[in-house]
């Protein structure tokens, strides 16, 4: 039987690039001008745009460039853990949480896995 993870990953990286582009383009609906505020909201959109970015890279290449594994692996982690604190300082509700942890979190995992790899 043939394993459902690497198309898994492949939709994850997707969603979460997507994620980002709804979150970047937002900023300016939100803020009522480019503030700090602002700033830190659209620069988390464009870290999870680069992210899900890496993601593919690894998908791609990542078989042949460990580095590349390690650097998605790291990526992963760092932007889980951004996440959650945001979550934490934001006061996130129950749907933000849901959407950005079911992105981030199996994507995460899924990135330990040599399988996902072409």
């Amino acid at each position: 039987m043939k394993s459902v993870a690497p198309q898994l990953y492949v939709v994850e990286a997707w969603a979460l690039m997507l994620l980002g582009v709804l979150h970047s383009g937002s900023t300016f609906r939100l803020f009522s001008g480019y503030t700090s505020q602002a700033h830190w909201f659209l620069s988390a959109g464009l870290l999870m745009i680069l992210v899900g970015g890496l993601n593919l890279l690894n998908r791609a290449y990542g078989r042949n460039a460990p580095g590349l594994r390690l650097a998605c692996i790291g990526a992963n982690i760092l932007i889980t853990v951004f996440s959650v604190a945001g979550g934490i300082l934001g006061r996130a509700g129950l749907l933000a949480w849901i959407v950005v942890l079911g992105i981030v979190v199996p994507l995460t995992a899924l990135s330990f896995s040599r399988t996902v790899n072409r």
